[in-house]
């Protein structure tokens, strides 16, 4: 594994040990690198061709970045902000795709 494996918390590491990954794939590799050697942002995205599902893995992620947060005590004000509005959007979004396919089931009878 590349030097970025032993950077990874040792929750991430047992995890990848887990799943028996032998290596890191390139893109994960050039993300790690992002997160631990700059300051930019970091926008994840799927290969998924629903918008809203791919909406609510963002915001999932985003959620427990935020969480991640409130359990270190580290800027506990807006590791709240992003909780709470991650949770919101969650609501909405999942909302949105269970109507989304209650008006397509109607319609197909």
């Amino acid at each position: 594994m590349p030097d970025v494996f032993s950077r990874f918390s040792p929750y991430i590491q047992d995890y990848i040990y887990r799943q028996g990954w032998s290596e890191l794939r390139p893109v994960q590799i050039a993300a790690a690198e992002v997160l631990f050697d700059t300051k930019d942002h970091l926008l994840l995205s799927t290969g998924l061709k629903h918008k809203e599902v791919t909406f609510v893995l963002l915001t999932v992620n985003l959620f427990f970045i935020g969480l991640g947060l409130l359990l270190r005590n580290v800027r506990i004000e807006i590791a709240l902000l992003i909780v709470i509005i991650c949770a919101v959007t969650l609501i909405v979004a999942l909302w949105r795709i269970v109507d989304k396919y209650n008006t397509r089931k109607k319609e197909s009878i």
